[in-house]
């Protein structure tokens, strides 16, 4: 598998409210690869639809959504539920990072994939030592790897650097 790099900060680009915008800022700067058939894991509400094409055949897989796009999966019990290949461009937005099983999630992207995977992961090590170094002042809610008093929903349970998320994806990738 080749893997194409296009290393990009979001919030850098463009500053977005919530998902629906970010899908947006995705959307324009990968549109050249969402073409043919994309499956989009951790789909949300499917948003991306709204910008692609009506001929590009397109399936979200998450949960909690009752979008007719959208199979509900629990990606922590079930496999990606496609023949290998079957996908031209596989998707997987800040999701890797939630879930327990990273590294048999990241597999079975691979295998559903024929050309493309576009992963995004956050970068927890830089946020994490920004809050270490400037403490109070930093004004960012690490919620997703601090201990709050009630238990979090959408927690991340991974904590990795940058460099570090390119070594997993780079061996992880070879496998294919």
């Amino acid at each position: 598998m080749k893997i194409v790099k296009k290393s990009m900060n979001f919030k850098k680009i463009l500053k977005y409210k919530n998902r629906k915008e970010k899908i947006e800022v995705f959307y324009n700067r990968y549109k050249d690869i969402l073409v043919n058939s994309i499956l989009d894991v951790g789909a949300d509400e499917c948003y991306l639809l709204n910008y692609l094409p009506k001929n590009i055949k397109y399936k979200g897989i998450g949960l909690g959504s009752d979008n007719q796009n959208l199979i509900n999966i629990n990606l922590e019990k079930e496999k990606i539920p496609f023949a290998d290949n079957t996908y031209y461009t596989v998707i997987c937005l800040n999701v890797l990072e939630h879930l327990d099983n990273i590294h048999e999630i990241f597999d079975e992207l691979c295998r559903v994939s024929s050309k493309y995977i576009i992963i995004s992961l956050p970068n927890p090590y830089n946020d994490f030592m920004n809050f270490i170094f400037k403490g109070t002042k930093y004004n960012k809610n690490l919620k997703f790897y601090g201990l709050e008093p009630e238990k979090e929903v959408d927690r991340h349970k991974w904590f990795f650097s940058s460099t570090e998320a390119n070594n997993f994806i780079n061996k992880r990738s070879e496998k294919k």
